[in-house]
């Protein structure tokens, strides 16, 4: 049987006002219940029918079916057989000694029951990865409560694969609270608040470093409790409306079959469970939707696709690729802000280069944006942006990559670009910096180009912009004067401000700026290297821009 927190309706509802929920939930059986009690099964085919007719005065209890409806929890298989069998149906609801209703049991259920049961299914020892111990805890703590518990998705995955990463994830079919107070009572931590879609994070402190047997460097960041949640799509590319639903069809709503595995740990440790192919996908080293129109459901989803295929090696199963490009104008829907955070993993993969010229050979980089095009050479540039810096001032590897990414892209487009991917202000007018001066580096490129004429080609320029192009540049001479500016320009500064001149007899404007400049010019260049000799030099501009303004007034 299928357990947890079974999807149900009122006898007494309307047909009407269940029939949208019911469609796009899209379980082909539903338990209906009067005062608690199942009572009948809904079957969607009879919802469908009934719809035809006079859907506004028709209650499901008009439509639904009854007889043998459910069986007690410790019926024999053959029984279920025999119902499965004799009613034609797809389900049948799984009770207690009381006739409360703890889950569904249906043929698909019975068929992955036979095919585990031959093949023995398959096992999966955590012995060998770095969070073994804290997953032994967990699972005490889950034992405690009573509470079934697996570990999901990607984490599986990774297991399987012999690559174990950071990231726990673990699925409860009743509330992930309290699974998360007990793993909190047992080892300590902060549990922060739930988020939009029921998860709660669990962050190991230095008390559960210090728990024996439990090794400091091995921690996870945080672990992730989730409830079994079911998804469903008001429009495509939508957020999901989300529901309570069974671990089943928690797995049934991901993204790709070798992400649809779970784990049991608690109460007892078993088997994979594969209920959508993800083992043979993984052996086939094969990226393969569950459905139709998942990439419709979140064309975020194509994203993840090229992503996956360049991290393990594997190929996209041909029908999946054929459903991407058909969703490929979907990307033009999702807002641009859940683009960039999708693509900010994408440049964080180990070669985000060949992953983009994929993308772009498919056509789902214009599909985001129309002047969303990389270079052939955008490889070479991410290597050389992400080679380590020698200064400890130089921005982020993710910042750096951006900015690369955008000194290949039109510069008349590249405000768009930002625009439509939702980068703040700021971020959008230094990645522009980065286009222009890769493009076109002026002063910076003349020997004989002095040092205001520098200072005023970078003086507007982000440093984030300098380091960019610095790394990317192929002149020496370029090269130095960036790293020259970026290191020594910030730590340049003088010792009279704006009010010392003002106190010299300069009136308000931009003769302050020009001489403040031009005293700061005087230090880097090393004219001047002490308050003395800028006091000096100081009076010498002030004298000489009295007498300008003078001229120029007679």
């Amino acid at each position: 049987m299928s357990r947890g927190r079974v999807q149900t309706l009122s006898a007494n509802a309307q047909l009407g006002d269940i029939a949208r929920r019911v469609q796009q939930v899209g379980h082909t059986c539903w338990p209906v219940l009067d005062k608690g009690a199942v009572v009948g099964l809904l079957h969607l085919r009879d919802l469908d029918r009934a719809l035809q007719h006079r859907p506004g005065q028709l209650r499901v209890r008009d439509v639904m079916q009854t007889g043998a409806i459910s069986l007690r929890e410790d019926a024999e298989l053959p029984l279920l057989e025999e119902a499965l069998a004799a009613q034609g149906r797809d389900s049948v609801a799984v009770v207690n000694g009381s006739g409360h209703l703890l889950g569904m049991a249906s043929r698909g259920d019975l068929l992955r029951f036979r095919v585990n049961s031959l093949q023995g299914g398959r096992m999966l020892s955590l012995d060998d990865t770095p969070y073994a111990t804290l997953v032994v805890q967990i699972a005490e703590a889950a034992r405690q409560i009573d509470a079934p518990l697996w570990l999901v998705g990607g984490t599986v995955r990774d297991l399987l694969l012999g690559r174990p990463g950071d990231d726990i994830d673990l699925v409860v079919e009743d509330s992930p609270a309290g699974i998360a107070r007990a793993v909190k009572t047992r080892l300590g931590g902060r549990l922060s608040p739930k988020t939009p879609f029921g998860t709660i994070r669990w962050t190991p402190d230095e008390n559960v470093a210090a728990a024996p047997g439990v090794a400091a460097e091995c921690l996870p960041a945080h672990v992730d409790f989730a409830g079994a949640r079911a998804e469903t799509y008001a429009h495509p590319a939508a957020l999901p409306d989300v529901c309570r639903s069974t671990l089943l069809q928690d797995l049934g709503r991901r993204d790709f079959a070798i992400n649809a595995l779970a784990l049991p740990i608690a109460p007892e440790p078993g088997p994979v469970i594969d209920p959508f192919g993800g083992l043979a996908d993984l052996e086939a080293g094969r990226i393969r939707v569950l459905h139709s129109l998942s990439f419709h459901d979140d064309p975020l989803r194509i994203l993840r696709a090229w992503r996956f295929r360049a991290r393990f090696g594997f190929e996209i199963e041909r029908r999946s690729a054929e459903l991407m490009q058909v969703a490929l104008p979907a990307l033009g829907q999702i807002t641009g802000t859940r683009l960039r955070n999708e693509l900010d993993l994408v440049l964080q993969e180990d070669d985000p280069g060949s992953i983009l010229l994929a993308m772009q050979d498919s056509g789902a980089l214009t599909a985001m944006h129309p002047a969303f095009q990389v270079p052939v050479d955008i490889a070479a540039r991410f290597t050389r942006v992400q080679r380590p810096a020698e200064k400890a001032t130089a921005p982020p590897r993710l910042t750096s990559t951006w900015h690369a990414l955008a000194t290949g892209l039109p510069p008349d487009a590249l405000l768009s670009f930002c625009e439509r991917l939702q980068f703040p202000p700021k971020t959008a007018k230094s990645m522009l910096d980065a286009n222009l001066l890769a493009n076109d580096p002026g002063a910076l490129a003349e020997r004989s180009a002095s040092t205001l004429q520098i200072v005023k080609r970078l003086k507007n320029v982000s440093c984030d912009a300098a380091w960019c192009v610095w790394q990317l540049a192929d002149s020496d001479l370029v090269r130095a004067r960036l790293l020259d500016w970026l290191t020594r320009w910030p730590q340049t500064q003088t010792c009279c401000s704006g009010h010392d001149l003002l106190a010299a007899g300069l009136s308000p404007g931009p003769a302050i700026a020009r001489i403040l400049l031009q005293l700061r010019i005087a230090w880097y260049d090393g004219d001047v290297n002490s308050e003395a000799g800028e006091r000096a030099l100081l009076n010498r501009l002030v004298a000489a821009e009295v007498a300008s303004v003078a001229d120029s007034d007679a």
